[in-house]
């Protein structure tokens, strides 16, 4: 993991490890009732999910939360279980907790509504509020470094409405920060808090803009995780015959959900990865277009992992829009591969296809789930090579140009945000905003674009140099 104020938090290699660097952590709190969380579970890598019993090797007394790399899943040891009382009944209309063969509970919540569970239950526990501008600060820095000045926040509400309005108003009206933060709230949370007003609810966040917080779009999920190979896959799924998870039978039970969203003329962003997840989500736009047709209504799909050309050319044809993770490339191609084989896994993230068919395409980190490095992004989308794999080239027919892949980043970027009036380019009526780089990424050899260096971001005219975000400060 990144460290904007010194060296990268170290990782470990192999799952002996992970536990033991878990027992230290447990080990290192003073508190024998604090509950530990740990972020950064990869179980690729790691080659095994944990369950309860593997966790009760770093404590059998503390209570500890593994969260997933792809932050889709948690993992729970038995003291966790104990200390909050679940119970399988009190789960049993919880989707995705895993039981054992037993019917007792075997620690794994997979899946974001099991997360949103674990995080209902503990989150006050584990969610320090005199720790979390800290945490805002740690990402604000590192996307700073990485010469970025407008972020979304694609699933606001996640941890905790109030808490997170809150800290957003607060990090916005803030000297320290260096970002203007776009936050697209997610369904589930404001349908589950406020029920038939959610919309109504989310409408009145906009009260709350300024320049630096710009509330625009509603978040939901159409299938599992590209990192922990949960997402749905269509006949005959992964190599071991597996297919994954969808969180919806069908596109018609999709755009019965989305439907209230969409009539009400909110943009929205769908989490879509495997092949049944996207062409659910293409298909519930078509039905959704069909009982109430929009202009620019600029539904996006997130990630897009695994496409088909049939699949690009609807989204043309229905208008929509594609914002695409190219860490499934540069980090993620080597280790996914054996599960989904060489050709699906070379031609994950098609920007060329989306290119050629004139579908307004932008680029992403998914951060925490990969480091927010636009120009590595770029980089990956004119090379296609892997970091971690002596420089394979993936599927080069789906490279772009350099000037196509900086658009990705910028003015596609914001218009994916529904925010380019604002913000992504250079020019009268917009904020002044750019980050000054010590080359022209357009013009650099393509090998080496993401060693391109930043020297500073500019904020509405105000200069901030990356020497100034390598330490923490207050956010006051």
């Amino acid at each position: 993991m990144p460290n904007p104020w010194g060296p990268a938090f170290p990782g470990v290699t192999n799952l002996q490890s992970a536990m033991a660097q878990l027992k230290k952590y447990s080990d290192d709190i003073k508190d024998p009732n604090k509950t530990l969380l740990a972020w950064g579970f990869d179980v690729v890598a790691m080659g095994k999910m944990p369950d309860r019993q593997l966790l009760d090797q770093a404590s059998s007394t503390r209570p500890i939360i593994v969260w997933d790399a792809s932050g889709h899943d948690m993992y729970v040891n038995s003291a966790f279980i104990k200390f909050y009382g679940i119970t399988p009944d009190k789960v049993k209309n919880v989707k995705g907790v895993g039981v054992d063969k037993d019917g007792q509970l075997n620690g794994q919540f997979l899946e974001i509504p099991a997360v949103t569970y674990i995080l209902g239950i503990a989150g006050k526990d584990v969610l320090n509020p005199s720790e979390i501008p800290t945490d805002y600060l740690y990402m604000s820095d590192l996307m700073q470094q990485g010469g970025i000045t407008t972020s979304g926040d694609l699933a606001f509400g996640t941890l905790n409405i109030d808490m997170e309005i809150k800290i957003a108003k607060a990090f916005s009206q803030s000297s320290a920060g260096a970002l203007r933060i776009v936050p697209v709230v997610y369904s589930d949370p404001f349908i589950q808090k406020y029920g038939d007003k959610a919309i109504a609810e989310a409408q009145a966040l906009q009260q709350q803009d300024n320049d630096r917080l710009i509330f625009q779009g509603v978040k939901f999920y159409s299938d599992g995780g590209y990192l922990p190979e949960t997402m749905r896959m269509e006949h005959p799924g992964y190599t071991d015959g597996s297919l994954g998870s969808s969180n919806y039978k069908s596109a018609q039970d999709f755009a019965a959900a989305m439907k209230p969203w969409w009539d009400a003329g909110y943009h929205i962003h769908i989490h879509s990865n495997g092949d049944i997840g996207n062409q659910n989500s293409i298909n519930a736009l078509q039905l959704m277009i069909d009982a109430k047709p929009r202009f620019d209504h600029r539904y996006t799909i997130n990630h897009f992992g695994i496409p088909s050309t049939a699949m690009v050319m609807k989204i043309k044809a229905l208008g929509a829009v594609v914002s695409a993770n190219i860490s499934y490339i540069s980090e993620r191609a080597k280790l996914e591969y054996p599960a989904l084989g060489m050709d699906r896994v070379s031609y994950a993230t098609r920007l060329g296809t989306l290119v050629r068919n004139g579908i307004v395409t932008s680029i992403h980190s998914d951060a925490p789930v990969s480091a927010p490095v636009p120009l590595k992004e770029a980089w990956t989308a004119v090379t296609r090579k892997d970091v971690y794999n002596d420089g394979k080239v993936w599927a080069p027919a789906e490279a772009v140009t350099a000037s196509d892949a900086m658009k990705m980043i910028t003015i596609n970027a914001a218009y994916t945000l529904g925010v380019e009036d604002k913000v992504g380019s250079i020019e009268a009526g917009k904020f002044a905003d750019f980050a000054v780089l010590d080359a022209d990424p357009q013009t650099v050899p393509a090998i080496k674009i993401k060693d391109v260096g930043v020297y500073a971001t500019v904020l509405g005219g105000k200069v901030i140099p990356v020497s100034e975000t390598k330490k923490p400060r207050s956010l006051e």
